[in-house]
């Protein structure tokens, strides 16, 4: 029976050599690539944006749904709420073919409550029907004043309550998390096949911080002019039955309604952070829409005189009646 005696100190030695052979050309590589000057490539695009929203999902403590900065530019969002309809769970209710106020889960819009940089908004509509609410009309908010949104689906102690579908939370953009003298410029035009009208859109940022990373301004001015147009069938009424039961509509109307928007929002930022546990954010927004309104109908009275009705169709006991123009 043979038995091999390793020493200890021998081999504890040539590992040692092994090891410091090996670090030395480490070491000098090294330092010969700090002494070179480095060139840094880096690359932004959508999957980074994706990763951000994920990423908000999953540490979150609660049901929520995040959409960043870069996913909103590469979309032509005309407002917020357009940018809010790409979230699951979210429906957008829209007015002439642009996004105008949204539902959560089914819960209509006076039932979610939307906050701006932490502060509750709402309006009230310039229609007759619509009621001051909790609802807010997003066609007052172009999507390129924001840098974020995020839609909580339940309830949370750091956000407002009052909220029933979820809590809407904008998030605009601040100077110190932008390089300074940043500009972007965007244009953008609208055609519209009923007003046959080709309708633009203008939105511009500037933002510049000091040296030291601690003070900044940020501006930010939309303009956007847009020509919708109208036109259908009506029925503002109907008489009562007559004696045979018999019934057809009354003031039959062929509307055309057309209608001159012109909004404008301006929105300012100022941030100063004189140490790393201290903030102070000024937020300036001002944002206003004009419309200017033309309706004109042409209204078809056949009273009750059902014997004197032409081009008429039965159905039951209702009487229909063909129209054909425009």
């Amino acid at each position: 029976m043979s038995t091999t005696t390793f020493k200890r100190g021998v081999l504890a030695s040539s590992i040692a050599l092994i090891l410091a052979g090996g670090v030395a050309p480490m070491v000098m590589a090294a330092e010969d690539a700090a002494e070179k000057e480095m060139e840094v490539i880096r690359v932004s695009g959508i999957r980074g944006s994706m990763k951000e929203n994920i990423n908000a999902k999953r540490f979150s403590d609660s049901i929520v749904d995040v959409i960043t900065s870069e996913d909103i530019g590469k979309f032509p969002d005309k407002n917020v709420a357009e940018s809010l309809s790409r979230i699951t769970g979210v429906g957008v209710s829209r007015e002439f073919g642009e996004g105008e106020k949204i539902t959560i889960r089914g819960s209509g819009p006076s039932q979610n409550r939307t906050l701006l940089n932490g502060q509750n908004v709402a309006t009230a509509d310039w229609f007759i029907l619509d009621n001051p609410s909790r609802g807010f009309n997003f066609t007052l908010l172009p999507s390129s004043l924001v840098k974020g949104l995020e839609v909580y689906k339940t309830p949370e102690a750091k956000s407002d309550e009052g909220s029933i579908g979820g809590t809407i939370v904008l998030r605009t953009r601040k100077p110190l998390e932008l390089d300074a003298n940043t500009f972007n410029l965007g244009l953008q035009a609208q055609y519209s096949e009923t007003s046959e009208k080709t309708d633009p859109q203008i939105d511009a940022l500037y933002s510049w911080k000091n040296e030291d990373e601690n003070f900044g301004v940020l501006l930010s001015v939309t303009q956007q002019d847009r020509t919708v147009q109208r036109e259908g069938l009506e029925v503002l009424g109907g008489p009562s039955r007559d004696e045979n039961g018999m019934r057809a509509p009354k003031d039959i109307g062929v509307p055309i309604f057309k209608q001159d928007r012109e909004r404008q929002t301006v929105f300012a930022s100022v941030q100063y952070v004189p140490t790393d546990n201290l903030e102070f954010t000024l937020n300036l927004l001002d944002s206003s829409m004009d419309a200017n309104n033309a309706n004109s109908n042409l209204l078809l009275r056949p009273q009750n005189n059902l014997l004197a009705l032409t081009n008429t169709s039965v159905n039951g006991s209702d009487i229909y009646l063909w129209y054909c123009g425009r």
